[in-house]
């Protein structure tokens, strides 16, 4: 996590400068978690997408909705709102990565079935094609798991995982990799 300015008095935030002096060369931004406990805004999401940019620091930017948002088939405007103005200050010419995470499938015992994410990428896929961004990577990260990992891989437009709980532990992490 990243503040969208460089430098200044933001206690508890940390800088993009101090994060690629250690080393980082991605940065993950617009988590679910930062979106619901500390309500980022995609606004907010659109300034750190910048200035990852500019310091060339490859963004992983996360999009998801809600149970009740997919419940009242309003996925794909919740997704397709938070790509436009969380990418509103995005060079569409620079790597880009985006993580579908369905919010429902996260540690709720809940997963997205195979057809929910073949559709979802294919129209994430589209929607990014027909705003002209150039060279972006759609990966997925929904209750990821050696059981399904296989089966996900093989959609089109999924080009790898956003992996939560099941890579802190190695084992899990190492199942899901040889499962592919």
């Amino acid at each position: 996590h990243i503040h969208s300015e460089l430098s200044g008095a933001y206690t508890g935030e940390n800088s993009l400068l101090l994060a690629k002096s250690t080393g980082a060369q991605l940065c993950l931004i617009g988590h679910r978690e930062r979106r619901q406990l500390f309500s980022e805004t995609d606004e907010a999401i659109s300034m750190k997408v910048q200035i990852c940019q500019k310091h060339n620091v490859l963004p992983v930017v996360c999009i998801g909705e809600t149970l009740q948002e997919r419940q009242s088939g309003k996925t794909f405007d919740i997704l397709f709102k938070q790509l436009s103005a969380g990418l509103s200050l995005c060079d569409k010419d620079q790597k880009l990565v985006i993580a579908y995470e369905p919010v429902w499938a996260i540690g709720t015992g809940q997963v997205a079935t195979v057809q929910q994410v073949v559709e979802v990428h294919a129209r994430l896929h589209l929607f990014l094609n027909e705003k002209g961004y150039k060279n972006v990577s759609l990966l997925y990260g929904g209750s990821v798991k050696a059981e399904n990992a296989k089966d996900l891989i093989s959609i089109p437009h999924v080009d790898g995982f956003l992996i939560g709980g099941a890579s802190l532990e190695v084992d899990s992490f190492l199942k899901i990799c040889n499962s592919i």
